[in-house]
Protein backbone atom coordinates (compact mmCIF):
# COMPACT_ATOMS: atom_id res chain seq x y z
CA UNK A 1 0.00 0.00 0.00
CA UNK A 2 1.32 3.44 -0.89
CA UNK A 3 1.91 5.20 2.40
CA UNK A 4 0.13 8.31 1.15
CA UNK A 5 -3.02 6.38 0.24
CA UNK A 6 -5.24 4.75 2.82
CA UNK A 7 -6.71 1.43 1.79
CA UNK A 8 -10.27 0.95 0.60
CA UNK A 9 -11.08 -0.14 4.15
CA UNK A 10 -10.12 3.21 5.67
CA UNK A 11 -13.73 3.69 6.79
CA UNK A 12 -12.93 1.31 9.66
CA UNK A 13 -11.32 4.29 11.41
CA UNK A 14 -14.55 6.25 11.48
CA UNK A 15 -16.08 4.47 14.49
CA UNK A 16 -13.14 5.13 16.81
CA UNK A 17 -12.21 8.65 17.80
CA UNK A 18 -8.52 9.32 17.34
CA UNK A 19 -6.63 12.43 18.42
CA UNK A 20 -3.02 13.40 17.79
CA UNK A 21 -1.30 14.67 20.91
CA UNK A 22 1.73 16.87 20.40
CA UNK A 23 3.72 16.49 23.62
CA UNK A 24 5.88 19.57 24.06
CA UNK A 25 7.42 21.48 26.95
CA UNK A 26 9.87 24.33 27.32
CA UNK A 27 11.92 22.43 29.90
CA UNK A 28 15.01 21.12 28.11
CA UNK A 29 18.43 20.78 29.70
CA UNK A 30 20.47 20.03 26.58
CA UNK A 31 18.92 22.71 24.36
CA UNK A 32 17.02 25.20 26.55
CA UNK A 33 13.89 26.70 25.00
CA UNK A 34 14.26 24.61 21.85
CA UNK A 35 10.51 24.61 21.14
CA UNK A 36 10.77 28.31 20.35
CA UNK A 37 13.97 28.00 18.30
CA UNK A 38 13.53 29.65 14.91
CA UNK A 39 13.93 27.67 11.70
CA UNK A 40 13.53 29.98 8.73
CA UNK A 41 10.31 31.94 9.36
CA UNK A 42 8.76 29.96 12.22
CA UNK A 43 9.54 28.17 15.46
CA UNK A 44 10.12 24.42 15.59
CA UNK A 45 6.70 24.01 17.21
CA UNK A 46 4.88 25.98 14.51
CA UNK A 47 6.48 23.98 11.70
CA UNK A 48 5.52 20.72 13.37
CA UNK A 49 1.94 21.86 13.92
CA UNK A 50 1.67 22.77 10.23
CA UNK A 51 2.78 19.25 9.26
CA UNK A 52 0.52 17.43 11.71
CA UNK A 53 -2.55 19.45 10.71
CA UNK A 54 -2.38 17.64 7.36
CA UNK A 55 -3.44 14.42 9.09
CA UNK A 56 -7.10 13.42 8.95
CA UNK A 57 -7.16 13.34 12.76
CA UNK A 58 -7.53 16.27 15.15
CA UNK A 59 -4.33 17.71 16.61
CA UNK A 60 -4.09 18.87 20.23
CA UNK A 61 -1.06 20.49 21.84
CA UNK A 62 -0.47 18.59 25.09
CA UNK A 63 1.78 20.48 27.48
CA UNK A 64 2.21 20.99 31.23
CA UNK A 65 0.71 23.32 33.79
CA UNK A 66 4.12 24.92 34.37
CA UNK A 67 3.94 28.64 33.56
CA UNK A 68 7.10 28.41 31.47
CA UNK A 69 5.01 26.52 28.91
CA UNK A 70 2.65 29.49 28.43
CA UNK A 71 4.34 30.45 25.09
CA UNK A 72 3.32 27.06 23.69
CA UNK A 73 -0.32 27.80 24.47
CA UNK A 74 0.05 31.09 22.60
CA UNK A 75 1.34 29.16 19.58
CA UNK A 76 -1.58 26.71 19.75
CA UNK A 77 -4.03 29.61 19.80
CA UNK A 78 -2.21 31.30 16.93
CA UNK A 79 -2.38 28.09 14.87
CA UNK A 80 -6.02 27.47 15.72
CA UNK A 81 -5.63 24.11 17.46
CA UNK A 82 -6.86 22.86 20.82
CA UNK A 83 -4.55 22.56 23.78
CA UNK A 84 -4.44 20.67 27.05
CA UNK A 85 -2.36 21.23 30.17
CA UNK A 86 -1.56 18.44 32.62
CA UNK A 87 1.16 16.79 34.65
CA UNK A 88 4.65 18.11 33.97
CA UNK A 89 6.50 14.79 34.31
CA UNK A 90 3.82 12.09 34.12
CA UNK A 91 3.07 11.73 30.40
CA UNK A 92 0.73 8.80 31.01
CA UNK A 93 -1.50 10.91 33.24
CA UNK A 94 -1.34 13.94 30.92
CA UNK A 95 -2.36 11.88 27.89
CA UNK A 96 -5.10 10.02 29.76
CA UNK A 97 -6.69 13.15 31.14
CA UNK A 98 -6.68 14.72 27.68
CA UNK A 99 -8.13 11.55 26.11
CA UNK A 100 -10.88 11.53 28.73
CA UNK A 101 -11.72 15.17 28.06
CA UNK A 102 -11.94 14.48 24.34
CA UNK A 103 -13.66 11.08 24.75
CA UNK A 104 -10.97 9.59 22.51
CA UNK A 105 -10.51 5.86 21.94
CA UNK A 106 -7.02 6.27 20.50
CA UNK A 107 -4.22 8.79 20.92
CA UNK A 108 -1.27 9.32 18.62
CA UNK A 109 1.84 10.36 20.49
CA UNK A 110 4.02 12.87 18.68
CA UNK A 111 6.82 14.83 20.32
CA UNK A 112 7.92 18.42 19.92
CA UNK A 113 11.50 17.50 19.08
CA UNK A 114 10.60 15.50 15.95
CA UNK A 115 9.94 18.36 13.54
CA UNK A 116 9.64 16.11 10.47
CA UNK A 117 6.92 13.77 11.78
CA UNK A 118 5.01 12.57 8.72
CA UNK A 119 1.21 13.09 8.98
CA UNK A 120 0.49 10.54 6.27
CA UNK A 121 2.47 7.85 8.06
CA UNK A 122 0.40 8.74 11.11
CA UNK A 123 -2.86 8.15 9.24
CA UNK A 124 -1.72 4.78 7.89
CA UNK A 125 -0.49 3.69 11.31
CA UNK A 126 -3.87 4.53 12.87
CA UNK A 127 -5.61 2.44 10.23
CA UNK A 128 -3.28 -0.51 10.87
CA UNK A 129 -3.74 -0.13 14.63
CA UNK A 130 -7.51 -0.36 14.35
CA UNK A 131 -7.49 -3.16 11.80
CA UNK A 132 -5.18 -5.28 13.97
CA UNK A 133 -6.99 -4.34 17.20
CA UNK A 134 -3.67 -3.40 18.71
CA UNK A 135 -2.89 -1.72 22.00
CA UNK A 136 0.18 0.01 20.56
CA UNK A 137 1.46 0.58 17.05
CA UNK A 138 4.72 2.24 16.06
CA UNK A 139 5.96 3.55 12.73
CA UNK A 140 9.29 1.80 12.38
CA UNK A 141 12.42 2.12 10.27
CA UNK A 142 12.30 5.84 9.58
CA UNK A 143 14.66 8.54 10.89
CA UNK A 144 12.45 10.34 13.39
CA UNK A 145 9.49 10.72 11.00
CA UNK A 146 7.62 8.35 13.26
CA UNK A 147 4.73 8.43 15.68
CA UNK A 148 3.15 6.04 18.16
CA UNK A 149 -0.51 5.00 18.18
CA UNK A 150 -1.86 4.00 21.59
CA UNK A 151 -5.32 2.84 22.62
CA UNK A 152 -6.73 4.75 25.57
CA UNK A 153 -7.51 1.41 27.23
CA UNK A 154 -3.79 0.55 27.04
CA UNK A 155 -2.89 3.85 28.71
CA UNK A 156 -5.35 3.05 31.53
CA UNK A 157 -3.68 -0.33 32.00
CA UNK A 158 -0.25 1.29 31.89
CA UNK A 159 -1.30 3.71 34.60
CA UNK A 160 -1.76 0.71 36.90
CA UNK A 161 1.52 -1.08 36.14
CA UNK A 162 4.02 1.77 35.74
CA UNK A 163 6.18 1.92 38.86
CA UNK A 164 7.71 5.34 38.15
CA UNK A 165 5.33 7.23 35.84
CA UNK A 166 7.38 10.40 36.32
CA UNK A 167 9.77 8.73 33.84
CA UNK A 168 7.04 8.17 31.28
CA UNK A 169 8.60 10.55 28.78
CA UNK A 170 10.20 7.24 27.71
CA UNK A 171 6.75 5.91 26.92
CA UNK A 172 7.96 3.64 24.11
CA UNK A 173 9.87 1.43 26.53
CA UNK A 174 6.76 0.31 28.38
CA UNK A 175 5.39 -1.25 25.22
CA UNK A 176 8.62 -3.14 24.57
CA UNK A 177 8.10 -5.20 27.71
CA UNK A 178 6.71 -8.58 26.55
CA UNK A 179 3.45 -10.02 27.77
CA UNK A 180 1.61 -6.82 28.63
CA UNK A 181 0.27 -5.37 25.39
CA UNK A 182 -0.65 -6.34 21.84
CA UNK A 183 1.80 -4.37 19.72
CA UNK A 184 2.17 -3.81 15.99
CA UNK A 185 4.93 -2.28 13.87
CA UNK A 186 4.38 -0.49 10.56
CA UNK A 187 7.64 -0.63 8.64
CA UNK A 188 8.17 2.23 6.20
CA UNK A 189 9.13 1.64 2.58
CA UNK A 190 12.77 1.44 1.46
CA UNK A 191 12.69 5.05 0.26
CA UNK A 192 12.45 6.17 3.91
CA UNK A 193 14.35 3.40 5.67
CA UNK A 194 17.42 5.14 7.06
CA UNK A 195 19.06 5.60 10.44
CA UNK A 196 19.64 9.33 10.07
CA UNK A 197 19.15 11.33 13.26
CA UNK A 198 16.47 14.00 12.72
CA UNK A 199 15.29 14.63 16.26
CA UNK A 200 16.25 17.88 17.99
CA UNK A 201 17.95 17.47 21.37
CA UNK A 202 21.22 19.34 20.92
CA UNK A 203 22.64 22.27 18.97
CA UNK A 204 24.06 19.98 16.28
CA UNK A 205 20.59 18.54 15.69
CA UNK A 206 19.16 22.03 15.26
CA UNK A 207 22.00 22.97 12.89
CA UNK A 208 21.18 19.96 10.68
CA UNK A 209 17.48 20.77 10.63
CA UNK A 210 18.23 24.36 9.63
CA UNK A 211 20.40 23.15 6.73
CA UNK A 212 17.56 20.93 5.47
CA UNK A 213 15.06 23.78 5.68
CA UNK A 214 17.47 26.17 3.97
CA UNK A 215 17.53 23.89 0.94
CA UNK A 216 14.01 22.42 0.80
CA UNK A 217 11.60 24.70 2.63
CA UNK A 218 9.04 26.76 0.77
CA UNK A 219 6.51 28.70 2.79
CA UNK A 220 3.05 27.11 3.01
CA UNK A 221 4.22 24.01 1.14
CA UNK A 222 4.54 20.54 2.64
CA UNK A 223 8.11 19.26 2.76
CA UNK A 224 7.87 15.65 1.60
CA UNK A 225 9.65 13.03 3.66
CA UNK A 226 11.08 11.46 0.52
CA UNK A 227 12.66 14.77 -0.46
CA UNK A 228 14.26 15.11 2.97
CA UNK A 229 15.78 11.64 2.71
CA UNK A 230 16.97 12.18 -0.86
CA UNK A 231 18.61 15.45 0.18
CA UNK A 232 20.49 13.78 3.02
CA UNK A 233 21.47 10.86 0.79
CA UNK A 234 23.13 13.39 -1.51
CA UNK A 235 24.65 15.53 1.27
CA UNK A 236 25.88 13.04 3.85
CA UNK A 237 28.53 15.50 4.98
CA UNK A 238 25.72 17.30 6.82
CA UNK A 239 25.28 14.26 9.05
CA UNK A 240 28.57 15.22 10.68
CA UNK A 241 26.72 18.09 12.37
CA UNK A 242 25.08 15.83 14.93
CA UNK A 243 27.08 12.60 14.74
CA UNK A 244 28.34 13.08 18.32
CA UNK A 245 24.92 13.66 19.86
CA UNK A 246 24.49 11.97 23.22
CA UNK A 247 22.04 9.08 23.24
CA UNK A 248 20.48 8.53 26.65
CA UNK A 249 20.97 5.16 28.31
CA UNK A 250 17.43 4.22 29.28
CA UNK A 251 15.89 0.76 29.65
CA UNK A 252 13.00 -1.00 31.37
CA UNK A 253 12.75 -3.72 33.98
CA UNK A 254 9.79 -5.97 34.79
CA UNK A 255 9.45 -6.64 38.50
CA UNK A 256 6.82 -8.23 40.73
CA UNK A 257 5.24 -5.99 43.33
CA UNK A 258 2.34 -6.96 45.59
CA UNK A 259 1.77 -10.07 43.51
CA UNK A 260 1.52 -8.11 40.26
CA UNK A 261 3.99 -7.72 37.41
CA UNK A 262 4.92 -4.09 36.89
CA UNK A 263 7.30 -2.08 34.70
CA UNK A 264 10.03 0.23 35.91
CA UNK A 265 11.99 2.67 33.73
CA UNK A 266 15.74 2.71 34.42
CA UNK A 267 17.66 5.85 33.39
CA UNK A 268 21.43 5.35 33.58
CA UNK A 269 22.29 8.54 31.68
Amino acid sequence: MNRYSLSKNSHICDDMKTIILLAARMKSTRLPGKQLAMVEDQTITEHLIDRLKLSKHELILCTSTNSQDDPLIEIANKKGIKWFRGSEENIIDRFLRCAEREKADIVVRTTGDNIFTDPFLVDNAVELHIRKKADYTIVDGSPDLKAEVISTSALKKLEQIAINPEKSEYLTLYFKAPGFFKTESMMVGPELRRDYRLTIDEQGDLDLVREIFKKLYKKSQYMKSEDIIKFLDSHKELLELNKNAIVRNVSYKVIEKNGKKMIEIIDKS
